[in-house]
C-alpha cells in the first residue's frame, strides 16, 4: 500500500472530482475503507480526518461553509471506518450488514420519536425549495399539475424522506466497502472477494424485523413504519444481488445475464431495487443458494 500522503491525495482528488461526477466519491470512500481494512481504524481516521480538514480549507477558499464541508465529510467517512473495522474483526459480511441495518432502522425510529411531524420538519428546511426545484427540473414532479395534487405529492415525499435518504446513504456505504474489500483481495488475497460475495447474507432476524415493519405499514397504516422499511431495505438489495451472482456461478451462466440485471437496475432503479430487496428478504428464509448447490451436486 502507498503511504499516508498518497492516500490523502487520492481521497482528495476523487472527492473534488465527485463535485462533477458524484459517483466518483465511491473511490474516495473506498480508499479510506481499504486503509481501515488493512491497517486498522486508527490509520483510517488518520486519513479521513486530515482529508476532511483539507476539504474544509478548499471550501473556505471557494466561498462555501468550511464547517459544513468538514462535518459532511466525516458523516460519510466515519461510518466507512466503522464498517471496515467490523468486517476486519468479524470477517463476516453478515455482521457488517446487520450492524448497518440495526443502526439505520433504530436511527429512523428515533427520528420519528423526536420529530412529531416529519412533513412540517422537512418543508421548513432551507434546502426544501431547492429539492422541489430539482424534482421539477428532472420531471419527477410535473410543473403543470394542480396545486392541491402537487402539495399532496410533496407531502408524501416529505413523509418518507428520512428513510429514503438513509436508504441512499446505505447503498453508497455498502458499495464503498465492497470496492475497498475488492481492492484488498486483489492486492493481498486474489479470489478471496468472490468467495465472500457469493455467500453474502443478512440473516433471518433482520428479515423478520423488516417483515414486521412492512406489516405495520400495510395493515396498521403507520407512516413511520414505511420510513423504517426504506432505511433497512438497502442491505437486502445487496443480498438479492449476491444471490443472483451465486445462481449464475452455480449454473455457469454467461456474464451477459448479470450485465442485463445491472442495466435494468440502472434504467429502472427503484423498481429493480425493490425487487432485489424482496428477493433478499425471501432468500433469508429460503436459502436459495443451498438449493442451487445441492441441485448442482
Amino acid at each position: 500500500m502507498a503511504g499516508p500522503l498518497q492516500a490523502i491525495s487520492f481521497v482528495l482528488l476523487f472527492a473534488v472530482l465527485s463535485l462533477v461526477l458524484p459517483m466518483l466519491s465511491l473511490l474516495s470512500n473506498a480508499a479510506i475503507g481499504l486503509v481501515s481494512l488493512r491497517l486498522g481504524w486508527q490509520r483510517g481516521l488518520s486519513i479521513a480526518i486530515p482529508s476532511a480538514a483539507i476539504l474544509a480549507g478548499i471550501s473556505l477558499i471557494a466561498g462555501a461553509d468550511p464547517l459544513q464541508s468538514f462535518i459532511l465529510s466525516l458523516v460519510v467517512w466515519l461510518p466507512i471506518v466503522g464498517l471496515a473495522t467490523i468486517l476486519t474483526k468479524s470477517v463476516s459480511w453478515q455482521w457488517v450488514l446487520t450492524s448497518l441495518f440495526t443502526v439505520s432502522v433504530l436511527g429512523v425510529g428515533l427520528f420519528h420519536l423526536i420529530v412529531d411531524n416529519p412533513i412540517n420538519f422537512w418543508q421548513a428546511q432551507p434546502e426544501w425549495q431547492e429539492f422541489v426545484s430539482l424534482l421539477t427540473e428532472i420531471q419527477m414532479l410535473p410543473a403543470d399539475i394542480e396545486a392541491n395534487t402537487r402539495q399532496q405529492i410533496l407531502d408524501g415525499m416529505a413523509q418518507i424522506l428520512m428513510g429514503s435518504l438513509v436508504l441512499t446513504a446505505n447503498v453508497l456505504l455498502v458499495l464503498s466497502i465492497i470496492i475497498a474489500r475488492f481492492w484488498q483481495a486483489q492486492l493481498y488475497n486474489p479470489g478471496g472477494f468472490k468467495q465472500e460475495w457469493l455467500v453474502l447474507r443478512v440473516g433471518q432476524i433482520p428479515a423478520i424485523v423488516i417483515l414486521g415493519l412492512i406489516g405495520l405499514a400495510l395493515f396498521g397504516g403507520f407512516p413511520w413504519a414505511i420510513d423504517m422499511v426504506l432505511a433497512g431495505l438497502a442491505v437486502f438489495i445487496f443480498q438479492g444481488l449476491a444471490m443472483l451472482h451465486a445462481l449464475a456461478h452455480a449454473n455457469q451462466w454467461h456474464n451477459v445475464w448479470l450485465i442485463a440485471v445491472y442495466i435494468l437496475l440502472a434504467a429502472l432503479t427503484v423498481h429493480i431495487a425493490i425487487l432485489l430487496g424482496t428477493l433478499g428478504i425471501v432468500d433469508s428464509f429460503a436459502d436459495f443458494r443451498k438449493y442451487f448447490k445441492a441441485n448442482r451436486n
